[in-house]
């Protein structure tokens, strides 16, 4: 029994090696800044997002606006192809769909960028936005109203094509322009906070 009690104290003056103290609060060192090259790719890419997300929210709301509360057309013309009411609201649910789909990627794609989002100025990617909301309205009066015939803005009216034009200058070239003028064209890095 001797024995074991002086194994046992030897045991117990030898420092325990597996809970060796742990340093407290080393400083962590900051992240070196990303090099002008990924900085500008992650600048674009934060863009893309933005002006995405103005395309998808300017679809959303063409839609809501025109096809569901004031019900001035559908994506496609009531005579279009012998479609009924039926199909036309079939038609107009596959492009909410696109639409909607198009503002998530953009909203997601931000927030997967949101470091970099955190560190642009709010008027570079509100400009973004409002470049990608007047760019639907523009694709949509010359595409899907002139090129292709799908429909007008409000076709009961009088004169469609004021309508048209009407709409494409109030929220497509008006939203382009303001666009535009937030963001800072002679520098492609926009200014970071």
């Amino acid at each position: 029994m001797p024995a074991q009690n002086k194994d046992r104290s030897a045991r117990d003056q030898t420092p325990d090696r597996t809970h060796a103290a742990i340093p407290s609060a080393i400083p962590a060192e900051k992240p070196a800044p990303p090099a002008p090259d990924s900085r500008r790719r992650a600048i674009r890419r934060v863009n893309l997002w933005s002006a995405l997300a103005g395309f998808g929210l300017a679809g959303v709301f063409d839609s809501l606006l025109l096809h569901r509360l004031l019900g001035w057309h559908h994506l496609v013309s009531e005579g279009a192809a012998g479609t009924g009411l039926a199909g036309l609201i079939r038609i107009d649910a596959v492009f909410d769909s696109v639409m909607t789909g198009l503002l998530v990627a953009g909203l997601t794609g931000a927030f997967v960028d949101r470091a970099t989002l955190a560190r642009i100025n709010p008027r570079c990617v509100i400009g973004m936005w409002m470049n990608g909301f007047g760019a639907w309205h523009i694709t949509d009066a010359v595409l899907v109203h002139w090129l292709l015939g799908l429909h007008r803005i409000r076709p009961a009216a009088e004169t469609p094509l004021l309508w048209d034009i009407g709409w494409l200058v109030i929220f497509g070239v008006l939203p382009l322009i303001i666009g535009i003028s937030m963001r800072d064209t002679t520098d492609p890095d926009p200014p970071l906070r």
